[in-house]
């Protein structure tokens, strides 16, 4: 057949734009992958701080980045410092990170032996971000609070007691709750007077429910 008589091979645009969207995706997932593989390695096997250093100095994504700060060692020298340097490049990339800046909080205090300004702000941000969205956060920085009492700012206190009050109607979880008590009633902190200043009748669940019978949804 004549060259000239050859009708030209039209591709959609459309055709071109879904091929390209897949490859783009694929190369998420895959990169997804490896990032999650990268931090499940660091959280099983740990971290050398010559490694971590090594991340610091790389284009690392902020999950691998607080997951090399969890597995570091903490009892060897420098590597408090270390954990608060990668978790904070962590939260530089992506700062809504609850569990992060709760990480950084107990890093700091690590590294200075108190819960310092930074601490406290840390801490105040994953109260900010999360303030009742997942139960053992919640008992972590309840636990944090009652180790770190006096340096623990009132509104903050009632910000974490306020989590706790969602423990006791939403997990009901009396053990815990009796346990911090005990703590904390040993370290001189009326614990029941604190519950009573952040008690609420309305339970978690209701709140939705008040929600949508307000908005007629």
């Amino acid at each position: 057949m004549p060259a000239a008589s050859r009708k030209p091979i039209r591709i959609p645009v459309r055709a071109i734009a879904l091929a390209g969207a897949i490859g783009v995706t694929a190369w998420l997932c895959v990169a997804s992958m490896m990032t999650e593989n990268r931090a499940t390695t660091f959280s099983e096997t740990g971290i050398a701080k010559s490694q971590a250093e090594h991340l610091l100095t790389t284009d690392t994504p902020p999950q691998v980045l607080h997951a090399g700060a969890e597995a570091l060692d903490l009892s060897q020298d420098g590597a408090a410092a270390l954990a608060v340097r990668m978790t904070r490049a962590g939260l530089a990339l992506q700062p809504e990170q609850p569990f992060a800046w709760a990480s950084l909080a107990y890093f700091q205090t690590q590294l200075t032996g108190h819960a310092d300004a930074l601490a406290i702000d840390a801490l105040r941000r994953s109260v900010q971000q999360c303030g009742y969205c997942d139960r053992d956060l919640l008992r972590w920085r309840l636990n944090f609070a009652i180790e770190h009492w006096s340096s623990i700012p009132r509104d903050l206190r009632l910000d974490i007691f306020r989590g706790a009050e969602f423990l006791r109607w939403w997990h009901i979880d009396g053990a815990f709750l009796a346990e911090a008590r005990e703590k904390a009633e040993a370290r001189g902190i009326d614990f029941r007077a604190w519950q009573h200043e952040v008690v609420s009748h309305v339970r978690p669940h209701e709140i939705g429910a008040d929600r949508q019978a307000g908005t007629g949804r």
